[in-house]
């Protein structure tokens, strides 16, 4: 498995699970744009082909919203890809990281819990459509 900068373009060639929310407005890939521009951003990749996209959304100083899309078969690449984010939540892990996830995903539920995040509550109506979305958070000391 090979870590690499993030291109607005792989999320259209990760082979995403049907259950992942519909976006709003606009492409797949000015979504991605839209990512790209809110923070340091990772495609994960076996072979070349992107297998998750992972990144962080600054909202201010020690206030983070961490995003992540995994191709449906992830499960395969889980332990490499584990200790990949475990490094990388080393060096970006501090102060508050946010997280919305599908209440439908158990495995990312999962794999969020294993990073450390906790439930907080259920946010009502958090997609265009109307879906709930769970919020899950990390909070570490900051470094200064």
């Amino acid at each position: 498995m090979e870590v690499r900068e993030f291109h607005p373009y792989d999320l259209e060639t990760l082979r995403l699970p049907l259950f992942v929310p519909r976006l709003g407005g606009g492409t797949l890939v000015e979504h991605a744009m839209g990512l790209k521009s809110g923070g340091d951003c990772y495609t994960a990749t076996v072979n070349g082909d992107p297998i998750a996209c992972i990144g962080l959304i600054k909202w201010w100083e020690g206030r983070q919203y961490v995003w992540a899309y995994l191709s449906d078969d992830f499960c395969k690449h889980t332990i490499a890809l584990t200790r990949a984010i475990h490094r990388w939540l080393k060096y970006h892990g501090h102060g508050r990281l946010e997280t919305a996830i599908d209440p439908r995903h158990e495995k990312a539920i999962r794999w969020a819990e294993r990073f450390g995040f906790k439930y907080e509550g259920t946010m009502a109506q958090y997609l265009e459509s109307g879906e709930d979305m769970f919020l899950y958070a990390r909070v570490r000391p900051r470094l200064r």
